[in-house]
């Protein structure tokens, strides 16, 4: 429980500074891994410029495993991310939940040169969005936002991905 408030905390810290592109996905997934129900892992990373100390990329993962009963928390992420639709620049969609391969797309992440893997769950859905960040006035920074999920008879595996790196990435 300590683990899930701490990360509500972390979450709500950085709200103010995504302006209100994506407040509704930033939401939606504050309450999917907040959840009682929900089993969650996170991962976090960080690049700043070592000579200015200016963050260039930041990459927030959070594995989650919910009961299948629990699939309104998975639909308000998605109902999450059509409300913020019209605020990103891009947005796609991937199902292969009915196919036999996968559908692997790649999204840059975390202000460094790889990437990180969408579609790499077998019989997985994904979105992302991706969202200038309002407060450069550059236009150099962008945030991302996706969640990869399967569902089964007993659980929704899946993850969620925030991240903020260079518009040059894309």
């Amino acid at each position: 429980m300590k683990n899930k408030l701490f990360l509500a905390a972390g979450i709500l810290m950085l709200m103010p500074l995504t302006a209100h592109a994506q407040g509704f996905i930033k939401r939606a997934f504050n309450v999917l891994i907040t959840s009682e129900p929900a089993q969650v892992e996170s991962s976090h990373k960080l690049n700043k410029n070592p000579e200015t100390g200016v963050k260039e990329g930041q990459l927030d993962v959070y594995e989650f495993t919910i009961p299948a009963s629990h699939h309104d928390l998975v639909e308000d992420v998605e109902r999450a991310f059509e409300q913020d639709k019209e605020k990103a620049y891009s947005l796609k969609t991937a199902s292969s939940a009915s196919k036999k391969s996968y559908d692997y797309t790649s999204l840059a992440v975390g202000g460094d040169d790889s990437g990180y893997p969408l579609g790499d769950i077998k019989g997985s859905c994904y979105i992302y969005a991706l969202f200038l960040d309002l407060e450069d006035m550059t236009k150099a920074h962008r945030y991302a936002y996706a969640m990869e999920w399967r569902k089964d008879e007993k659980e929704i595996v899946g993850k969620l991905i925030e991240s903020l790196e260079s518009t040059a990435m894309t």
